[in-house]
C-alpha cells in the first residue's frame, strides 16, 4: 500500500504494492479510498509498503528493512523521516525480517500490547540470532519485551 494515516489515528491497510518472489504488484486503486471515509482523513505517501508490515502504536510505528528494499530511491534517513511525519510524529522502528520469511512484514514479528510493550516470538531455539537482534532493537527504543512460545515445527 502507500501508507496512509487517518484523523482518528487509526491506519488503513488497504492492499497495495505487493510483490514477493516476483509476483504481480498490486496497488490500491482510486476508488477504494473513498469506501474508506468513515476513518477519516487519508494521507497519502509515495513509499512502497506492504500494509501488513506497517505495526503501529500511540507513539511508535514498526517495520521491517523490507522498506528500504522497496523503496530504493529513498535514503534510509528519508525513509524514517517520511514516516514520522505521516504517522503523525511517530518515533520509526525498523527491524530485520526474520530469516527466510519470503513476506518480510512486521505484523507476524511483533505486536504492540500498549505504547511501552510489545510481544515477540521467543527465537531461543528456532533462530537465537536473530530473536536477540529484534529483542535488541525493540528494546533501544524503550519497549518492555514479551515472549511467546515459537515452535514453527509444531502443529498445536
Amino acid at each position: 500500500m502507500k501508507a496512509r494515516t487517518t484523523s482518528s489515528g487509526l491506519e488503513a491497510a488497504v492492499g497495495g504494492p505487493w510483490a514477493p518472489g516476483g509476483c504481480e504488484r498490486l496497488i490500491t486503486k482510486d476508488e477504494i479510498y473513498g469506501q474508506l471515509q468513515e476513518l477519516g482523513e487519508i494521507n497519502h505517501s509515495d513509499l512502497v509498503v506492504d500494509g501488513g508490515n506497517v505495526v503501529v502504536a500511540k507513539t511508535k510505528v514498526i517495520l521491517t528493512e523490507k522498506v528500504f528494499r522497496e523503496n530504493p530511491e529513498w535514503k534510509p534517513a528519508e525513509v524514517r523521516e517520511h514516516f514520522r511525519e505521516t504517522f503523525h510524529n511517530r518515533t520509526c522502528i525498523i527491524i530485520r525480517t526474520e530469516p527466510l520469511d519470503p513476506i518480510g512484514h512486521s505484523d507476524g514479528l511483533v505486536r504492540f500490547l500498549d505504547d511501552n510493550r510489545v510481544v515477540v516470538n521467543d527465537y531461543s531455539k528456532a533462530e537465537p540470532r536473530y530473536g536477540r537482534r529484534l529483542e535488541r532493537a525493540l528494546a533501544e527504543h524503550g519497549l518492555e519485551i514479551n515472549r511467546l512460545p515459537y515452535r514453527p515445527d509444531k502443529r498445536s
